[in-house]
Protein backbone atom coordinates (compact mmCIF):
# COMPACT_ATOMS: atom_id res chain seq x y z
CA UNK A 1 0.00 0.00 0.00
CA UNK A 2 3.04 2.56 0.42
CA UNK A 3 3.12 5.41 3.06
CA UNK A 4 -0.05 5.58 4.64
CA UNK A 5 -2.34 7.74 2.98
CA UNK A 6 -0.70 7.74 -0.94
CA UNK A 7 -1.98 4.19 -2.00
CA UNK A 8 0.02 3.86 -5.81
CA UNK A 9 -2.89 2.12 -7.53
CA UNK A 10 -5.36 4.11 -5.50
CA UNK A 11 -4.02 7.37 -7.69
CA UNK A 12 -5.89 7.48 -10.62
CA UNK A 13 -9.70 5.76 -9.06
CA UNK A 14 -9.38 8.83 -6.77
CA UNK A 15 -8.47 11.29 -9.50
CA UNK A 16 -11.00 10.64 -11.44
CA UNK A 17 -13.73 10.06 -8.59
CA UNK A 18 -12.49 13.95 -7.48
CA UNK A 19 -12.45 15.44 -10.38
CA UNK A 20 -16.03 14.39 -10.80
CA UNK A 21 -16.79 16.35 -7.36
CA UNK A 22 -14.41 19.02 -7.40
CA UNK A 23 -14.98 20.53 -10.77
CA UNK A 24 -19.00 20.96 -10.18
CA UNK A 25 -18.82 22.31 -6.90
CA UNK A 26 -15.60 24.89 -7.99
CA UNK A 27 -18.02 25.97 -10.72
CA UNK A 28 -21.19 26.39 -8.39
CA UNK A 29 -18.55 28.37 -6.04
CA UNK A 30 -17.47 30.68 -9.00
CA UNK A 31 -21.48 30.85 -10.21
CA UNK A 32 -22.32 31.94 -6.93
CA UNK A 33 -19.70 34.67 -6.79
CA UNK A 34 -20.91 36.12 -10.34
CA UNK A 35 -24.56 36.38 -9.41
CA UNK A 36 -23.56 37.79 -5.56
CA UNK A 37 -21.23 40.21 -7.63
CA UNK A 38 -18.56 39.48 -5.14
CA UNK A 39 -16.25 37.51 -8.32
CA UNK A 40 -12.86 38.75 -8.79
CA UNK A 41 -9.33 37.96 -9.68
CA UNK A 42 -6.68 36.99 -7.31
CA UNK A 43 -2.97 38.02 -7.87
CA UNK A 44 -0.13 35.07 -7.93
CA UNK A 45 -2.71 32.48 -8.20
CA UNK A 46 -0.21 29.75 -8.93
CA UNK A 47 2.19 30.20 -6.05
CA UNK A 48 -1.66 30.67 -3.95
CA UNK A 49 -2.82 27.57 -5.53
CA UNK A 50 0.92 25.65 -4.65
CA UNK A 51 0.33 26.62 -1.15
CA UNK A 52 -3.17 25.98 -0.84
CA UNK A 53 -2.49 22.35 -1.92
CA UNK A 54 0.00 22.10 0.32
CA UNK A 55 -2.31 23.14 3.55
CA UNK A 56 -5.29 21.07 1.59
CA UNK A 57 -3.09 18.07 2.01
CA UNK A 58 -1.95 18.67 5.58
CA UNK A 59 -5.81 19.09 5.91
CA UNK A 60 -6.47 16.11 3.98
CA UNK A 61 -4.03 13.77 5.53
CA UNK A 62 -4.74 14.42 9.09
CA UNK A 63 -8.91 13.78 8.53
CA UNK A 64 -8.54 10.50 5.91
CA UNK A 65 -5.30 8.60 7.97
CA UNK A 66 -6.37 9.72 11.28
CA UNK A 67 -10.06 10.99 11.82
CA UNK A 68 -11.96 8.63 9.26
CA UNK A 69 -9.62 5.66 9.90
CA UNK A 70 -10.26 6.11 13.97
CA UNK A 71 -14.10 6.80 13.54
CA UNK A 72 -14.25 3.41 10.46
CA UNK A 73 -12.75 1.43 13.35
CA UNK A 74 -15.86 2.02 15.86
CA UNK A 75 -18.61 2.60 12.87
CA UNK A 76 -19.69 0.97 9.40
CA UNK A 77 -18.74 3.07 6.33
CA UNK A 78 -21.56 5.64 5.59
CA UNK A 79 -21.99 6.70 9.25
CA UNK A 80 -18.08 6.99 9.40
CA UNK A 81 -17.73 9.28 6.83
CA UNK A 82 -20.59 11.39 8.08
CA UNK A 83 -19.19 11.94 11.76
CA UNK A 84 -15.77 12.19 10.01
CA UNK A 85 -17.52 15.14 7.92
CA UNK A 86 -18.87 16.21 10.76
CA UNK A 87 -15.71 16.61 12.91
CA UNK A 88 -13.86 18.01 10.01
CA UNK A 89 -16.76 21.33 9.71
CA UNK A 90 -16.94 21.49 13.24
CA UNK A 91 -13.03 22.38 13.36
CA UNK A 92 -13.85 25.32 11.17
CA UNK A 93 -16.72 26.76 13.72
CA UNK A 94 -17.86 29.49 14.18
CA UNK A 95 -16.98 30.43 10.59
CA UNK A 96 -20.59 29.56 8.73
CA UNK A 97 -19.50 29.44 5.36
CA UNK A 98 -16.32 27.26 6.26
CA UNK A 99 -18.30 24.93 8.32
CA UNK A 100 -21.19 24.48 5.29
CA UNK A 101 -18.23 23.93 2.98
CA UNK A 102 -15.71 21.64 4.69
CA UNK A 103 -18.82 19.04 5.78
CA UNK A 104 -19.70 18.79 2.07
CA UNK A 105 -16.48 18.57 1.18
CA UNK A 106 -15.33 16.27 3.61
CA UNK A 107 -18.59 13.94 2.65
CA UNK A 108 -17.17 13.97 -0.58
CA UNK A 109 -13.72 13.77 0.25
CA UNK A 110 -13.72 10.46 2.60
CA UNK A 111 -16.52 9.04 0.38
CA UNK A 112 -13.48 9.18 -1.86
CA UNK A 113 -10.55 8.00 0.40
CA UNK A 114 -12.77 5.41 1.79
CA UNK A 115 -12.47 3.46 -1.65
CA UNK A 116 -9.49 4.90 -3.44
CA UNK A 117 -7.06 5.85 -0.49
CA UNK A 118 -4.79 8.31 -1.83
CA UNK A 119 -4.57 12.05 -0.28
CA UNK A 120 -3.06 13.43 -3.54
CA UNK A 121 -6.00 14.06 -5.18
CA UNK A 122 -8.01 15.38 -2.09
CA UNK A 123 -5.27 18.05 -1.46
CA UNK A 124 -5.59 19.28 -5.11
CA UNK A 125 -9.25 19.04 -4.63
CA UNK A 126 -9.23 21.45 -1.33
CA UNK A 127 -6.84 23.79 -2.84
CA UNK A 128 -8.57 24.01 -6.28
CA UNK A 129 -11.87 24.51 -4.03
CA UNK A 130 -10.68 26.74 -1.76
CA UNK A 131 -9.01 29.30 -4.38
CA UNK A 132 -12.11 29.00 -6.49
CA UNK A 133 -14.27 30.14 -2.98
CA UNK A 134 -11.39 32.86 -2.01
CA UNK A 135 -12.09 34.33 -5.93
CA UNK A 136 -16.09 34.01 -5.71
CA UNK A 137 -15.77 35.50 -2.27
CA UNK A 138 -14.53 38.92 -0.36
CA UNK A 139 -13.80 38.68 2.69
CA UNK A 140 -16.70 40.00 4.78
CA UNK A 141 -18.28 36.15 3.18
CA UNK A 142 -15.15 34.22 3.99
CA UNK A 143 -14.03 35.41 7.16
CA UNK A 144 -10.47 35.35 5.25
CA UNK A 145 -10.97 31.80 6.09
CA UNK A 146 -10.40 32.42 9.75
CA UNK A 147 -11.58 29.92 12.46
CA UNK A 148 -12.09 29.85 15.74
CA UNK A 149 -11.04 33.59 18.03
CA UNK A 150 -9.16 34.76 14.86
CA UNK A 151 -12.83 34.38 12.64
CA UNK A 152 -14.61 36.06 15.57
CA UNK A 153 -11.86 39.01 16.04
CA UNK A 154 -11.95 39.40 12.23
CA UNK A 155 -15.95 40.12 13.09
CA UNK A 156 -15.65 41.66 15.97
Amino acid sequence: MGLAGFSPKAFLPSLWATALFSVPAVLVLLAAGAVMGTLHERPHTLSSLGRLVVWGGAQQWLLQTIVLREVRQAASRWPAVVTAALLFACVHLPNPLLVIVTFIGALAWCTIYDRHPNVLPLALSHGVGTLAMLSAFDDAITGRLRIGLAYLRFHG
